[in-house]
């Protein structure tokens, strides 16, 4: 008899993504709440919100984005659709992106992989304060 991976039941999806811009960093946080991107379906929804959070906050301007990776799972299986995404949200909005707080290490892997993958930086951290130096960092350079 074949068996078959157990699938969790759904009952409405409980994620959400914030983005909360800070003046005095001159930048945005990206924030994850349960966001577990298993199917194409959860990935476009993840993408809706984003977006929509996205636009809210930031418009049509283009800004450094801090994104906070607690609160978020990616399964390798829809890595791919997760890195088109993550590609969109660099060219729509960001100067540049600098990750951290990662509690699962696959999706630090996914993450690491889909900017390789599109030639960026992969900027994953351990802290938001090592994620603030390295942006700082990066405009004291210029």
């Amino acid at each position: 008899m074949p068996t078959y991976p157990i699938q969790p039941i759904r009952f409405g999806s409980a994620m959400k993504v914030h983005v909360e811009w800070s003046l005095s960093l001159d930048a945005c946080t990206i924030s994850h709440e349960a966001v577990r991107l298993e199917t194409e379906e959860d990935v476009a929804e993840w993408r809706a919100q984003l977006m929509a959070e996205m636009q809210a906050n930031v418009g049509l301007n283009r800004v450094y984005l801090l994104v906070d990776y607690a609160g978020f799972w990616v399964n390798p299986v829809v890595a791919d659709a997760y890195g088109k995404v993550a590609e969109e949200l660099r060219q729509r909005y960001a100067k540049d992106v600098f990750r951290y707080g990662v509690t699962d290490p696959l999706s630090a892997a996914s993450a690491r992989l889909q900017s390789m993958k599109r030639a960026h930086r992969s900027n994953v951290f351990r802290t938001r304060e090592e994620a603030i130096a390295a942006l700082n960092k990066l405009r004291d350079s210029r």
